[in-house]
């Protein structure tokens, strides 16, 4: 069944109050669309819903130094209502774009799902993307729910007179103990593990994290919705590096267990260009261009 969008708004979700002080839950902009996936069997188990009948997202989730703000507390159900598929026209062209810059990155540490916010540069980097999109003839901007991606997808939204689709399917992989450290501290706090993660990141998930083939499951049902024809033939994803790589080679045909040494670099503000065919077949258009005032739009 597709889903129809809708912002959402306390009055569109009667009977949905927090039990805390934050009153109707709700995201800070934006339409909110996907579900938490089932339990996975692994720590990392999609969010429960408390009395509120909003999901939650489990402590673990929010592992590591908030580094601005609070964490969300919860994440919204979405609004649906039965619609007819949208027929697919001709080829959709997916800009699947990596966050800019925030703290931990500037730093070479692992950020999963801490909601750290975008640094100056991070925040230059999306202005930049920003005023690319003002001429990328833009027909949807989708974003993960974490705060560095909404603050890189909402100048580009803007900028394309759009409203952003928040989709917490396109969140990073929870990296569990390695949230918030670095390569070196992990091989000094768990050598055996990050040895295994490094020889083979698919099958050997860092300790407590989330396993990538649950991640991709998600990711690329996400993407598969925003490439059906139902948001026009040129959106705007914005989501996250481990995710977008396992996502990018699934979609080419690529085992994502090599999406570390296939893709090793992933730019800030940057990442892949996608075409879906009407066939349903994706191919690569271009790998970590520059997005900004008078570059390519494809």
């Amino acid at each position: 069944m597709d889903k129809k969008l809708a912002p959402v708004r306390g009055s569109d979700v009667p009977g949905r109050r927090s039990e805390g002080a934050t009153g109707i839950c709700q995201p800070s902009s934006g339409v909110r669309i996907g579900r938490s996936q089932p339990g996975r069997g692994s720590p990392d188990a999609a969010a429960g819903s408390g009395s509120s009948g909003c999901p939650v997202l489990p402590p673990r989730q929010l592992r590591g130094p908030v580094l601005s703000g609070a964490a969300p507390s919860s994440i919204v159900e979405p609004v649906t209502q039965d619609r007819p598929p949208a027929p697919r026209s001709g080829p959709i062209t997916v800009f699947f774009v990596r966050h800019g810059e925030t703290p931990m990155h500037a730093e070479n540490r692992y950020v999963g799902r801490t909601d750290a916010p975008l640094t100056e540069r991070g925040q230059a980097q999306a202005a930049d993307l920003g005023e690319w999109a003002s001429a990328a003839r833009l027909t949807a901007v989708a974003s993960s729910t974490l705060r560095r991606a909404r603050e890189t997808a909402e100048p580009a939204a803007r900028k394309a007179g759009l409203t952003p689709l928040l989709d917490e399917r396109l969140v990073e992989l929870d990296f569990g103990a390695a949230e918030g450290l670095s390569a070196a501290e992990m091989r000094e706090r768990f050598p055996r593990e990050r040895a295994a993660f490094e020889a083979d990141p698919y099958d050997n998930p860092l300790p407590d994290g989330e396993a990538p083939a649950a991640a991709l499951a998600r990711g690329r049902a996400a993407l598969d919705e925003l490439a059906d024809g139902s948001h026009g033939d040129r959106v705007l994803v914005v989501a996250h590096g481990t995710l977008l790589r396992i996502v990018a080679c699934d979609l080419l045909g690529i085992p994502p267990r090599t999406y570390r040494t296939v893709l090793p670099v992933i730019r800030n503000a940057s990442g892949a260009v996608l075409r879906r065919d009407r066939a349903g077949h994706w191919g690569l258009v271009a790998w970590n261009p520059p997005l900004a005032a008078g570059t390519d739009t494809w």
